[in-house]
């Protein structure tokens, strides 16, 4: 979180506060696309939380509408990710609390796993390509306002 400047107004804290959270989620979705592995994807979706809160608490400040369809698509994001981070929860668990018979499960885990992050890849080469955070800061009105 951006610590507010004593001369900021709220507009331009609330701001300032979006594009940082916007430039943090960029890097996060790069790492993922680089890397895949369950740390980049949990900081993926937390990134995608924290600018999803953001938008909505500062969602007056922003362009009417913005916030909501910008929270839209990042949401999209969050919940591709989503499976993907629940099957390394549960094979987490798995590895730490053996099962009888745990083996077929864990092997059916894994596909889940990879096809969820097959989607998700597939999700964020398309962001990356149509480079969607330029138009989501623009829609912001961030192009103007950022330091």
């Amino acid at each position: 979180m951006i610590k507010p400047r004593s001369t900021d107004r709220l507009p331009v804290y609330a701001a300032r506060q979006a594009d940082a959270l916007l430039a943090n989620l960029v890097k996060q979705i790069g790492r993922v696309r680089a890397d895949g592995d369950p740390d980049s994807i949990h900081d993926l979706r937390v990134a995608v939380r924290r600018l999803a809160q953001c938008l909505d608490v500062f969602e007056s400040l922003f362009p009417p509408g913005a916030a909501r369809r910008v929270r839209k698509r990042v949401t999209r994001l969050r919940r591709a990710a989503g499976l993907a981070r629940d099957c390394d929860i549960a094979l987490e668990f798995l590895a730490a609390h053996p099962l009888p018979d745990q083996t077929a499960f864990a092997a059916e885990l894994k596909r889940t796993r990879k096809r969820a992050q097959a989607h998700l890849l597939r999700l964020l080469d398309r962001v990356n390509q149509r480079r969607s955070w330029e138009k989501w800061r623009q829609r912001l009105g961030l192009a103007e306002t950022a330091p």
